[in-house]
């Protein structure tokens, strides 16, 4: 994977690699079809690192103190990015400057000891709670739409809550103002829950109104974040059992009137939803007929990914193969774009059924840390 990463110009060779590169780089690739589009595209990707850089130095030691080259680097792209009049940049400038005051925040609240006050997610205020989480950078990046807009609003929202269902129990602990499952007035359990409905029916609503770019913003990060390293199956599995998520699930009105803002859509059980739409999500992914030398290692590597997260619902894959699997889709969308983008699509298909399953998927493991785990956070 580092070899295949040092082909990519965005590519620092420095301390904590393993989390920069798949940060944003390889979310990139799980999100976006016929994503390598040059260098503006590439140095959007690069200009998003610095948010990392602001929320890790924050609640990962690790960051606290980084290299000079890496940082250089990193505002170089971020000086290009907000030079240029678009709509990315507008929004990464937006989200940038909410962020620094946020980060600024709670820096001085930890000196005293305090926690700063939890952001409440209303629907009078969604773009500006989604500001704080970078969340109109994603939708301008994959389909140019900002938060402020009803389809950015849509994506970007959906798209936070993978994060923020893995992390829900971890972020109280660590004062995190803008986690989706605290920001609700719910118990968490029933917010993880919400959110696990919203996600199927966001991806619904994106399908049936033929909004692709929202369907793989969404489904490209929840499947980006079952192969990152620090959240993938393998360890949720060591670490948990499942609490399972079936029957009715009570939707806040936040993301009612969100959903409602870009079409109808039906609820009903969470089992009954979550087939539904996995089916749906299935018949978009046809073969593809390719013309020419396929390369054969890559190829191999996705497709061991595959099978690896297909395995995951009964617990018995070993993780490692998923994580090789998004080096190899980077590689083969930039040299057989038509058949990059179909495994792209099967990985996406295969990492959200995996993660959003009703009895045994990643979120209903989460589920069960976020009810009893005491949400101490660790700098991995």
């Amino acid at each position: 994977m580092v070899d295949f990463m040092r082909e990519e110009t965005c590519f620092v060779s420095s301390s904590c690699v393993s989390d920069k590169w798949p940060t944003w780089h390889a979310w990139s690739v799980m999100c976006t079809r016929g994503w390598y589009k040059g260098e503006r595209h590439r140095k959007q990707v690069w200009a998003m690192y610095m948010s990392t850089v602001l929320d890790y130095a924050v609640t990962r030691s690790g960051w606290i103190q980084q290299d000079s080259l890496w940082w250089q680097e990193t505002m170089q792209g971020f000086d290009w990015c907000i030079n240029q009049e678009d709509v990315f940049a507008y929004e990464l400038w937006r989200c940038m400057r909410t962020m620094r005051e946020t980060e600024a925040l709670r820096m001085e609240l930890r000196r005293t000891g305090r926690m700063p006050e939890r952001a409440v997610l209303r629907s009078s205020s969604v773009d500006k709670w989604l500001e704080d989480r970078l969340a109109g950078c994603l939708s301008a990046h994959v389909y140019g739409e900002p938060a402020n807009t009803k389809w950015g609003a849509l994506g970007s929202l959906a798209s936070c809550i993978s994060n923020d269902i893995i992390d829900a129990a971890r972020d109280e602990a660590a004062g995190e103002p803008s986690n989706a499952c605290l920001s609700l007035g719910l118990p968490r359990e029933g917010a993880i829950r919400a959110g696990m409905l919203f996600q199927l029916l966001a991806m619904e609503v994106a399908i049936d109104c033929g909004q692709m770019g929202v369907l793989w913003l969404i489904a490209g990060t929840i499947a980006f974040w079952f192969t990152y390293r620090r959240y993938n199956y393998e360890m949720l599995t060591r670490m948990s059992p499942c609490t399972p998520v079936q029957g009715a699930v009570e939707l806040p009105e936040v993301y009612v009137d969100v959903l409602k803002a870009c079409g109808t859509f039906n609820t009903g059980a969470y089992e009954d939803v979550y087939e539904r739409v996995m089916g749906k999500m299935a018949a978009l992914c046809p073969s593809v007929l390719v013309e020419g030398p396929v390369p054969v290692e890559e190829l191999a590597l996705v497709a061991a990914g595959i099978r690896d997260l297909e395995r995951s619902i009964d617990g018995t894959n070993s993780g490692s193969a998923v994580v090789a699997c998004a080096a190899a889709l980077c590689k083969l969308q930039r040299e057989v774009p038509a058949l990059g983008d179909m495994l792209a699509d099967q990985v996406t298909v295969v990492g959200c059924a995996v993660s959003l399953h009703p009895t045994c998927g990643m979120y209903c493991r989460a589920l069960w840390q976020a009810v009893h785990c005491d949400g101490v956070r660790h700098d991995d």
